[in-house]
């Protein structure tokens, strides 16, 4: 069924949460009945061509939508809870005895505080628009067969594999300006400011620490993958916003937009880095990975197709915009 295999390559959304670890199998979390009714629809809503003429232009891209639809309700659950946890505590405050409300509020009311913080942040994160994964596929539209995008699946939430290596992805979706010169940035500056972007937990930080962690958990997993292929995780920061502005010096982690039509973009970085092919997870690598995630493999695929084999193509032709 060639509009099952098309699918496949292109867009395998996780049905089912996990929290599967290398070495532990999450189990039947894409059934093929599932995903192939799924491609056709994707087929016939974005590629209305045939297949032969979209087939070198298709990425493969793996969400778990489950989690993301897991962390979306817990920060609506929280978000309500807190304030109306807040709007009880000082109700019961002014109504109940001083001695008595006094010492409860002490303990109640930053605890509420402390949530509402919390259900803030998740809300920045999984709530938010636009949403990072679907900008991420967007912007890397294009980039070919080669590439598959992991999100929210593998030990760093973005993931993208290719013949330039394997690189984490630490999206930031802040919108103001920022400066980055080397390994600093800039742009949380004054009090006032600092103290309304803590309540609303939308301060930058640095996005270099993120980054990093993102690269050494990555860098886990392929080493146990391929521990003698010199692998070398890359990370990359890249901001989804179409608002931001960023005054980029010499970056200690590459600084990207989303954007395409922003420079330099995320999409333009991976050109620059054509034919620079280095050390990067093989074909065989990326099945060890789905069978440890439960995730449809080649193998079973073509199992399903008949016996016919899965086509990859080499995409050596310049990208279109």
């Amino acid at each position: 069924m060639p509009g099952c295999a098309a699918d496949y390559t292109r867009s395998s959304h996780v049905d089912q949460d996990t929290s599967a670890r290398p070495g532990l199998s999450a189990g039947g979390l894409l059934s093929k009945a599932k995903l192939c009714g799924s491609i056709s629809a994707v087929l016939g809503a974005k590629f209305p061509r045939s297949l032969a003429e979209e087939r070198s232009d298709l990425m493969r891209v793996v969400t778990n939508e489950a989690h993301i639809s897991r962390n979306r309700r817990i920060a609506h659950i929280l978000f309500f809870v807190s304030l109306a946890g807040m709007a009880a505590g000082f109700f019961y405050t002014w109504t109940a005895d001083p001695a008595t409300s006094t010492q409860i509020s002490c303990f109640l009311l930053p605890a509420l505080l402390f949530m509402t913080l919390i259900s803030v942040r998740m809300a920045n994160t999984w709530i938010r628009e636009p949403r990072p994964e679907r900008v991420l596929e967007e912007s890397l539209k294009g980039v070919g067969r080669r590439y598959t995008l992991f999100q929210y699946l593998l030990p760093a939430p973005h993931v993208l594999i290719g013949p330039e290596g394997v690189f984490t992805i630490t999206p930031m979706w802040h919108e103001r300006r920022y400066r980055v010169s080397g390994k600093k940035w800039s742009g949380d500056r004054g009090l006032f400011a600092r103290l309304t972007g803590y309540m609303r937990q939308d301060l930058l930080g640095n996005p270099f620490n993120e980054a990093m962690l993102h690269a050494q958990e990555m860098q886990k997993l392929v080493n146990k993958l391929a521990p003698d292929a010199g692998i070398e995780v890359q990370p990359l920061v890249v901001f989804t916003s179409p608002k931001v502005t960023l005054e980029i010096d010499n970056p200690v982690i590459p600084v990207l937009y989303a954007n395409p039509k922003k420079k330099p973009s995320l999409r333009d970085y991976l050109r620059d880095l054509k034919g620079q092919e280095r050390p990067t997870l093989t074909e065989e690598h990326l099945d060890e990975i789905d069978r440890m995630y439960g995730l449809v493999t080649r193998q079973e695929l073509e199992a399903a197709m008949g016996g016919a084999a899965v086509p990859v193509e080499e995409d050596d032709s310049d990208d279109e915009e």
